[in-house]
């Protein structure tokens, strides 16, 4: 079962600490970059580096995170079942941090780790050790 904890770490650990850019594509329609849980070339963003994506069909790359907790409830916690702001974390962690227009990352990394710091004080979560 998937915790929010286990997210933030697999995200601390990618994002932070490895220092990847955000699981963005560029949607031709809307001419913008958007999040997917993972794209093309394998990028995953914050929820997607926790879930068994290869289980997605292509619609479902882009549902909201509470959406995909509906449909897919025996891969979550019951926490996060029951938990009414998982847009605000799976926002907090990738979506609202990278750029609809380029793609990348709106922050610098330490910036980024500040925020991430607030996610975890925000969601009751330990920020791993070490960091």
């Amino acid at each position: 079962m998937i915790t929010l904890q286990q997210i933030f770490n697999l995200a601390w650990q990618k994002f932070i600490i490895e220092q990847a850019p955000p699981a963005m594509s560029f949607d031709r329609r809307d001419r913008e970059f958007r999040c997917e849980y993972v794209t093309k070339d394998g990028s995953r963003c914050a929820v997607g580096l926790a879930i068994p994506v290869e289980q997605l069909t292509y619609e479902e790359q882009t549902v909201t995170f509470p959406s995909l907790v509906d449909r897919y409830p025996e891969w979550f916690d019951a926490s996060v079942c029951a938990n009414y702001h998982l847009r605000e974390f799976q926002a907090s962690l990738h979506d609202d941090l990278a750029s609809k227009e380029t793609g990348q990352w709106k922050f610098s990394n330490s910036e980024m780790a500040d925020m991430y710091r607030v996610v975890a004080e925000n969601f009751n979560l330990t920020v791993p050790s070490g960091s």
